[in-house]
């Protein structure tokens, strides 16, 4: 959220009279992923892959929370165990790997979001709150499962899904009013 608030000061407050001619859509979404998002999906998937055998196996990511790596399979909290002794590298090894490949599908989503956002500054306040404040509540519902067993968040990915499509209820019809406005 921190650089898309530097982006808005950048975008809309110091320099919009200065701003080149912007990108089609389609080429503001691919700059960002294959320019942003391709290094740091790698970086993190080395990362990922390495983890279990550091010391910091005992630390529970976002990434453990999701695909259930190091929590139990009752929600509970399993800090401290990362990957099995007995459990091979390949064996470990898928989760990290479609775990980046599924985010990075569901991130061409929030390139598409900041293609509409370059373009109005509305969508841009709309989506950073949306972020905001979705963000506030995976992140209780992270800790909260961490620390109270009888919680429960339900499906993470279906919750996700489903946040994320009432997001675009919001952002969507708002890009398209206006466009329409500006013409």
């Amino acid at each position: 959220v921190v650089p898309c608030w530097v982006a808005y000061v950048v975008r809309w407050r110091v320099m919009p009279s200065l701003a080149p001619e912007l990108l089609p859509v389609g080429a503001t979404i691919g700059l960002g992923f294959w320019k942003v998002y391709v290094p740091w999906g790698i970086s993190h998937l080395l990362f990922l892959l390495v983890k279990p055998y550091t010391p910091l196996a005992k630390y529970e990511m976002l990434f453990d929370w999701y695909v259930g790596s190091v929590a139990n399979g009752d929600n509970s909290s399993a800090r401290g165990k990362g990957a099995k002794a007995h459990d091979s590298f390949l064996s470990y090894a898928w989760k990290p790997t479609a775990y980046i490949a599924v985010h990075a599908l569901l991130s061409l989503e929030g390139y598409a979001a900041a293609a509409l956002s370059l373009r109005r500054e509305a969508c841009f306040l709309a989506w950073v709150s949306l972020i905001f404040a979705l963000n506030i509540k995976t992140a209780f519902d992270f800790y909260r499962a961490g620390t109270d067993p009888d919680y429960s968040p339900g499906n993470k990915f279906v919750n996700g899904l489903r946040d994320s499509a009432l997001s675009w209820c919001v952002i969507l019809p708002l890009f398209l009013w206006c466009e329409r406005e500006a013409v």
